[in-house]
This record gives structure tokens, sequence and C-alpha cells, in this order.
């Protein structure tokens, strides 16, 4: 892996879990209109239960049973053992595409592995670049694109396109991932479908991780867990 990239991943990796936020997550149809709309607060320095709190949901306050589900599936999600994109680069196979005087892009390769997100046969044909910033030696620019349609059961995948941005929220810390974009293209039965999303994190605040309050690490880190 080159020097560059290993430094930014480095940077990327010791901020992982060291932040509270409020993510606001929306997707759209193919008019463009809202299909559905959360606003969740992320806080990892409280207990396990707590972590995940489901502020509202289509612009107004959930209901106690919505507000368990989530909190349910928050804590479901954290018991589970999931492979991430974080997990699926092949970070020794890696080449520069594009090198201008302040940033380096790079292709990264992705590995096959199971019960990963993203299907065995959809990973052929995905695309994965990171701009990385020379002097500050951070990530600056993630996508991931799908080179060629796909099909996946009875749904053709004709187009798919993710773009996270990272930034620098606290001078005195690295930067972290901070939102992303996605659009996708597909039909069923000949039935097409356009799909987008967006989500956006603000109100950012570093905290102590709860499980570092008893000097141990639980787990893996995940940098690009999303």
């Amino acid at each position: 892996m080159p020097a560059l990239l290993q430094d930014a991943m480095q940077k990327l990796r010791a901020e992982a879990g060291h932040w509270a936020y409020t993510e606001t997550s929306i997707v759209r149809d193919n008019r463009g209109r809202v299909r559905k709309e959360t606003v969740v607060r992320h806080d990892p320095s409280l207990p396990y239960a707590e972590q995940t709190r489901l502020l509202k949901i289509n612009g107004r306050e959930p209901t106690k049973l919505e507000a368990q589900r989530h909190r349910d599936a928050a804590e479901k999600n954290r018991r589970t053992q999931r492979v991430t994109l974080d997990d699926m680069v092949d970070l020794d196979h890696v080449t520069v595409v594009e090198e201008t005087p302040t940033s380096v892009t790079y292709d990264i390769p992705l590995r096959k592995i199971e019960h990963a997100r993203f299907p065995a046969s959809m990973v052929d044909r995905l695309r994965m670049t990171i701009r990385v910033n020379k002097e500050r030696r951070v990530f600056e620019h993630v996508t991931v694109q799908l080179r060629r349609p796909l099909w996946v059961g009875p749904v053709k995948l004709s187009a798919f396109a993710m773009d996270l941005t990272f930034a620098t929220v606290d001078p005195e810390y690295g930067p972290i991932l901070v939102g992303y974009r996605s659009t996708g293209t597909g039909s069923l039965l000949f039935i097409k479908a356009d799909v987008s999303g967006e989500r956006t994190d603000t109100e950012f605040r570093r905290v102590t991780p709860y499980d570092e309050r008893f000097g141990v690490k639980i787990g893996k880190l995940k940098v690009l867990d999303f």
C-alpha cells in the first residue's frame, strides 16, 4: 500500500467511533420526491442500548413503537458481525489513476467476502476510487461506481454510484465521514425504477467510546461503515 494512502487510512481509523453526531437520511423516488426521511442521534459514549436514538421520521416525532423498533434494530446490528466495505478493499493491489499538485486518486479493487453487503456477483463490477490530499495526508473523497449492468435475481441494476465526503470538524483531530449521496437505476420485470439517497451528519461532538471506559476495544473498527 502506498505510504500516502496508508497514512490517510490510519488517521481515519484513529477517529472511528470517537464522535457523537446527528444523522439525517433521505430516500427519494425517480421523481425526486422524498419517500422517507429520518433523523437519528448517535453517541458511542453512552451504554449500548442508548447509543442510537431516533429523533424524527418524515418530519414528526416517532411513536413509542417506532422508537423501540429502531433501538432493537440498532442493537441487533451492533451484535451482528457485519462485513463492511472496509473489509472488502484489497489494499495490496492499489493503482494510481490520477495525480495533481495537491492530491492523488487511487483505484482500489474489492475482494469477494461471504455475507458482505454487496453480492459476490456485484463485486467484480464495482469500481472504488479514493482521493487523498498530499499535504495533509487525509481522505478527501471516495467514489464507488458500477462498471456495467448487473442482474440480481429478477432485478436488473443498470447503474449505481455512491460518493462519500470527508471533512475535518475539529482542527485538533483528523477527518471523518460527514455524509454521502447515492443513485441507482434498475428495473423489475421491465418496470424501471430510479432511487437516490443522501445522508448528512452534523452536530459533532468528540467523545470517549463506551468500550474504552473499561480499557478495552470490543470488535473491529469500521472505517467505511455505511
